[in-house]
């Protein structure tokens, strides 16, 4: 039996998202709408960003480049490597998005034709 997907709909801020990954993040953006953090831990360098509103997320999402994978919680996202994203993924309890983080079909990886 499959354990059941936890979702975490709280909002944090990027310092409570970060400590959850044992990071004291390095502030990079401050600003009213989105702030961003950089965390360099044991499981490798990410961005964390955290947004005022979940329009604003979705915004920021769409011209996110598509091919960076990240996660994906409530009003925040985290931003790096796949290898990274799968280390501090059960922690944050995020949405792991390979590409467009709209269209399921592009999140899948195969062959086209």
């Amino acid at each position: 039996m499959q354990k059941p997907k936890v979702v975490d709909n709280n909002v944090y801020t990027v310092e409570q998202l970060s400590e959850k990954v044992g990071c004291k993040p390095k502030i990079q953006v401050d600003a009213k709408e989105l702030r961003t953090g950089f965390c360099k831990t044991q499981d490798g360098e990410f961005f964390v960003n955290t947004f005022a509103t979940q329009e604003g997320k979705d915004a920021w999402m769409d011209t996110a480049p598509e091919y960076n994978p990240h996660l994906v919680g409530n009003r925040w996202t985290v931003l790096s490597s796949r290898k990274v994203l799968d280390l501090i993924k059960e922690r944050l309890h995020g949405e792991l998005h390979l590409k467009d983080h709209r269209t399921k079909q592009m999140q899948t990886s195969g062959t086209s034709g």
